[in-house]
């Protein structure tokens, strides 16, 4: 991962794109609903909810991506 300076959604989303993937291909491949993916890229929290539905998602998603769940996670928090 790059340094601190970028966001933890552009983090997600270049990983994503680099997969060659849209939202809705990650959607299905997790079972997270594409709305809460694309937030997490938005750093949208607020359309997630509650901090332990964002943590636990965060960490999904990382997983998926090869990115560290821990790192995102710290970030997040």
């Amino acid at each position: 991962m790059s340094g601190a300076s970028e966001a933890l959604g552009e983090r997600f989303r270049a990983a994503r794109e680099a997969r060659g993937m849209s939202v809705s291909d990650v959607a299905e491949q997790i079972r997270i609903r594409s709305l809460y993916l694309a937030a997490i890229e938005d750093e949208n929290w607020n359309t997630i909810g509650a901090p332990v539905y964002v943590r636990g998602f965060l960490r999904t998603y990382a997983r998926f991506l090869g990115l560290d769940p821990e790192e995102a996670v710290a970030a997040f928090n």
